[in-house]
């Protein structure tokens, strides 16, 4: 290489390395960007499971199961939320689709506590179920 050339070189590294470090800035704006959109999805999904929690404790379980259909849209594989369609649907009667709600949560969840809640709930769902066929009879 001739020293022109060594020279030209070494006057390139401050451009590429502002370059670099300009393609940085952009990736951690974007990176920030997706974070805070993530918190405020998060934040509107609690507040829906919130609001149906809320509406559930009031006695409103349509409005109950309005929220909690909602917050499934934002976070359709969530446990804790068929958990608690499951509890409204049941409050209202609706057993059958009470069911197939605590038996998703049973066997999406990790959490041991809400498994055995969910199941324990599925017993009671059959029971009541059973109960309403027996007084038809």
């Amino acid at each position: 290489m001739r020293n022109r050339d060594i020279e030209q070189e070494r006057a390139d590294i401050p451009r590429r390395a502002r370059a670099s470090c300009r393609l940085l800035q952009l990736v951690l704006a974007a990176t920030v960007c997706l974070i805070t959109a993530g918190g405020a999805w998060a934040e509107s999904t609690a507040a829906l499971v919130d609001a149906g929690n809320r509406a559930f404790e009031a006695g409103r379980y349509d409005q109950a199961l309005t929220n909690y259909d909602k917050a499934s849209v934002q976070a359709p594989e969530t446990p804790a939320i068929f958990f608690n369609r499951g509890g409204a649907l049941f409050r209202k009667g609706d057993y059958s689709a009470a069911s197939d709600m605590f038996e998703k949560a049973a066997t999406k969840t990790r959490d041991l506590k809400l498994e055995v809640r969910a199941r324990y709930n599925l017993g009671t769902c059959a029971f009541r179920e059973a109960e309403k066929q027996k007084g038809g009879d």
